[in-house]
Formats: C-alpha cells, structure tokens, sequence
C-alpha cells in the first residue's frame, strides 16, 4: 500500500460532509471554512501526496483527491480525511507527557495535588515551526498547570521556515502566517481561561525560532532568507496584546542571537549548560538542528540545515508527535515490536520512530553502510494499542528515498557537531555532558542515535535528554524577570558562524552520509 494514499487512516479519520454551496470552490477552503485546517508539508504545491481524501458523491461513487489540489464539482460530497493531517487539534498533555518522552524529561505535569491557587497567571508558549506547545502557569506557584500542544497552523504554507519565509512574501501573506499564530495562542488563552476561570491570566512569555517570532509580531523575516542572513530583530520585545491581536494586557517575545540561533536555543542554553562547566553540548533537534558548544568559558553555536525529515515531512509515512505515531521500533525476544504514541492506531512514523527503525535495519543488514536498501520495507511487528498486544502490518513502509532524506539530515547534524567541535579547538571525548531538548531532542534514544551515526560514538554515555526548553524557557522568563537578563547576556556572548563558511564542510558531510 502506499503510505500517502487517502486510504491509510481513513477508518480513524473523520469524514466531513460539505453542502452544495462550495460547488466551484477549492476543497482545502471549503474544509477551512467547516473549521478543518489542512497540513500541507509541501506548501500546497502537490509534490508530497500527503494531503490525499475520498470524495464520496450522493450517488455512492467514490474519486481519490489531493485536496490541495482540488476544486469541488458537483453538489453535496462527504470527505474522508486521515486525522493525522487535521491542523489546529490541540492535544491536553497532562498526565500523558511521559508516554511522549523518555526517561529523565522534567515533567510538564498538572498542579500538585490538583492545586488551583488564585492569582495572577500566564500563558508561557514554543512557537515551534511545526508545533505550538504552551502552559499555563501562575506567578507565584511552581508547578505548570495546564500544558497542550497543537500543530502549527502556519504548516499549510510549509514544513520549513524557508517555505514560510516564502509565502510571507507573497501578496498577504505575511498577514496570514502573524494570524494563523495568533489565532493559535488565543485559542490557547481561551482554553486556558475555561478550564481555570478563577486565575487571572494577563500575560504571554513566547520563544521561538527566529522566524517564527518575526512571524508571531507581524514583521518581515525577508532577511532571514537572503545573505547575509539578517533579521530585523533579535532583542526582547515587549508589546500590548491588543497592539497585535493577541488576547492579553502583554506579550513578552525572549531574545534571539542571530537569524539562525533563535529564542527557543537561546532560551534552552541558559537552562542547560550556562552553569555547566563543561565542555558541553547543547543540541535542539527538531525541524533543524541548532547546536551551542560551552567550552574554554565560551560559547559557539551554528544551525545545521538537516530540513523537515525528523518531523515527517520528507518521509512518505512520515508525521509529526501526533497520536498514533510509531514513536519506536525495535527487535525484542518477542520479535519486532512497535510502539505508538499514546497506544493509538498506527497513522505515520515520527522522529524518534524513524531513527529507532534504521538503526533497526542496520543491525540487521538490511541497509548496508551505503544507505542501500534492496526494497522497501513494510512495517510490521507486535503492537499494543487499548491494552492488548498483537501482531500488525501497519500498512506503512519505509521507502529506499526514505533511507536517502534520512541520510541527508544525518550528515547536516552530524557535520555542525564535528566543525562545531574543531572551532572550540576540543575533541568529543572531551565532552562531558550533551544536553538534547526540541521536537526530536527530547524523545530521542541516544543508542540509536550513535547506531544511525546523528552522534559520533563518544556521545553515547553522555547523553541527557530535557524536555522543552524552549517553553521551559517562557515559563522561566515568566516567574523569574531576571532570567531574560541572563538570556540576553547568554545571547550576546555567543559566537555563531554559518557551516557553508567552512572549507572542510562539503567534504565532511559526503563522509557523513554514510553509516558507520
């Protein structure tokens, strides 16, 4: 079966009946308008297949669409949509944040003990390119109260910030990317407020990405996309909400480096390695792949381009950390067994799923040190969804361009670690500690991630997973003023280089591609 065909998913989807008055209009806008944002990965451009639904007529009749693709012909007609590619679905996580992650996260859990205080409140959010995670949290109390996620709903334009520095350069485009986001985090506010009426909530504390907070506010990240690379901002922002649509007296944005080294990286260096000696490692691992080196009381930092692959979107089966994501596969005394996000029906792989399954097939020699796999693999195996286990062909498979892409966003990681690691002038046995948080970062197994050759060997025992920083960050800079202060010192001593300015770097990752 093919992974992206309507099909795979469609029984745990939804189907949405349209009227006949979205005759002649655009299927992705008559959806929008029934309140079903689509995920393009793709940009809407057609070259992904992932945005694949079933017209079913009133006459029975049954024709496979893209909806980005596709204008409504004839009368009243049902669509079946997989849910995996349903955009703006905010996810509660209390309680379930452990099922996402790996041992050793800081736990984003409920208020201890069920505890409501009454006071003052805020809304700390990661705008994350492809997911907006957010949580409630009062001034004075040290627990989150009320963490959730959703999907990014900028995501229709694009999985990267490239597409979306793109699109917000078409004719209104860059009003539609501030209030998708905006929309978002009011939808949060509105959540948050329904489900603790007796907090006042007043404030939003939000790092992202540097583009992601151009977008947030409303300006032009044109400069980001262009050498040499120059945003308009990177300093603390502070605004009224209502100075840019957002439902709160005010909106702190935390402090960017550079274009490239964004307010999420920024954010999580402070709370990971500014009081490590080191030398130490801090890596964000999402849709790309920031890194900052603490060594010799210095910090160097770069961004490696790896693109959207660990979130899903160049891979045919690929999704985010949604519901249903085979977050992990691995050969047990049972056999292969799969795992699923919070145990429900397979609708994709994700990341941590990806990385786990190639370093599968590479202990089984099914891929060679190449990258070459004789035919696709079909992912079958023992899984546990509702409580029962059993065996399933998921109806998924990993394609040999699949191998490729993944070998493409290995090389980019793997080669800022290696130059990364020569600026500072030490080697990675040196190393003492590697901090790893972002999309990826903090499920990631560091076994595979060594077997799969994303990290040299040496990082294997040194390994420590965080869970977000980038929110952990927000909530921070909420609760304690004076944590902005040292992220924008953190900031200002960061020494970031791009790894295209390094003569060895075409060389090195060639070198990477390949599997150890």
């Amino acid at each position: 079966m093919d992974c992206n065909a309507p099909e795979k998913g469609i029984l745990s989807g939804l189907t949405v009946k349209l009227p006949e008055k979205y005759t002649g209009m655009p299927l992705a806008e008559a959806l929008r308008l029934e309140g079903f944002d689509i995920d393009f990965p793709c940009g809407g451009n057609g070259r992904c297949g992932k945005c694949g639904a079933v017209l079913v007529f009133e006459d029975g009749s049954e024709k496979t669409v893209k909806i980005c693709r596709s204008t409504l012909e004839r009368g009243t007609v049902s669509v079946r949509i997989p849910e995996r590619i349903i955009l703006g679905k905010s996810d509660p996580l209390i309680g379930k944040k452990s099922e996402r992650g790996s041992a050793g996260n800081e736990p984003l859990g409920s208020g201890k003990n069920g505890e409501r205080p009454s006071n003052e409140a805020f809304l700390a959010v990661d705008i994350g390119t492809t997911t907006v995670e957010a949580a409630l949290c009062t001034k004075a109390g040290k627990d989150i109260l009320y963490p959730f996620a959703t999907l990014n709903p900028q995501k229709k334009y694009g999985a990267d910030v490239i597409s979306r520095i793109a699109f917000s350069q078409t004719e209104g485009g860059l009003e539609k990317l501030s209030s998708d986001i905006r929309q978002c985090i009011n939808g949060m506010l509105e959540k948050c407020r329904k489900a603790f009426p007796e907090l006042d909530v007043k404030e939003v504390f939000a790092a992202g990405n540097t583009t992601m907070q151009h977008l947030f506010l409303g300006v032009s990240p044109a400069g980001i996309g262009v050498y040499p690379f120059k945003p308009e901002f990177t300093e603390t922002k502070r605004v009224s909400g209502q100075a840019i649509g957002v439902d709160a007296e005010k909106v702190t944005v935390l402090p960017s480096a550079d274009a490239f080294i964004g307010a999420d990286v920024v954010a999580g260096a402070a709370l990971a390695i500014k009081n490590d000696e080191g030398p130490a490692f801090f890596i964000d691992l999402g849709t790309n792949g920031e890194m900052v080196l603490k060594a010799g009381g210095k910090y160097y930092a770069t961004s490696s381009a790896a693109g959207p692959c660990f979130e899903g979107a160049n891979i045919s089966c690929g999704t985010g950390g949604i519901p249903g994501a085979i977050s992990r596969v691995e050969r047990t005394g049972a056999g292969i067994e799969l795992k699923t996000i919070w145990d429900r029906e397979p609708q994709g792989i994700c990341g941590s799923g990806l990385i786990s399954l190639i370093s599968m097939l590479l202990r089984d020699d099914v891929i060679d040190e190449t990258g070459l796999m004789e035919e696709d693999y079909r992912i079958k195996g023992l899984l546990g969804v509702g409580g029962a286990k059993a065996f399933a062909d998921t109806g998924l498979s990993l394609t040999r361009k699949d191998v490729r892409e993944f070998q493409l966003a290995k090389a980019a990681i793997r080669t800022g670690i290696e130059i990364l690691l020569e600026r500072a002038g030490v080697s990675a046995r040196d190393i003492l500690r590697v901090y790893t948080a972002g999309g990826l970062g903090a499920y990631i197994n560091a076994a595979d991630a060594v077997a799969t050759g994303i990290f040299p060997p040496e990082f294997e025992t040194k390994v420590e997973v965080k869970s977000n920083t980038s929110l952990l960050g927000a909530v921070a800079a909420g609760r304690n003023p004076g944590f902005i202060s040292e992220a924008e010192a953190l900031a200002s001593e960061i020494n970031s280089f791009s790894l295209n300015d390094d003569r060895d770097f075409n060389t090195r990752f060639v070198d990477n591609m390949y599997f150890e």
